[in-house]
């Protein structure tokens, strides 16, 4: 995997959470995915929840899963504890009504993921 940023100063101190977010997604669907990821969903959080973008780290696969999918992994490190991670309030927030339609229109289930594995942690 490859990271999108670096921030290898960030990390959770003892009794803080983390979040990590597992995202499989279908081969054919990773530029749509990537596309939105980097090209909508990263510009609204840094315009409305700069302190959100700055403690989560995206990881992209390399290669496959034996399924073929290919696994995003996103580490909310630390989680902020009243910050909002929903894309539909973020894009609300940052965008016009119809650019909120038309970004929020494709969904996991668009880029052939239904699976996405939540994970809980404290530090």
């Amino acid at each position: 995997m490859t990271m999108t940023a670096n921030r290898e100063t960030m990390r959770a101190a003892s009794g803080e959470k983390v979040w990590v977010v597992l995202t499989p997604i279908k081969a054919d669907k990773r530029a749509a995915f990537e596309h939105f990821v980097q090209d909508i969903l990263v510009p609204a959080v840094t315009r409305i929840a700069p302190n959100v973008y700055h403690q989560v780290r995206a990881l992209y696969p390399t290669q496959p899963e034996a399924d073929g999918t290919y696994t995003y992994v996103f580490l909310m490190d630390p989680l902020i504890p009243d910050a909002s991670y929903d894309f539909a309030v973020l894009f609300r927030q940052a965008y016009t009504e119809d650019e909120t339609q038309r970004n929020s229109g494709p969904t996991l289930m668009h880029w052939g993921c239904c699976n996405n594995v939540f994970i809980s942690i404290a530090c």
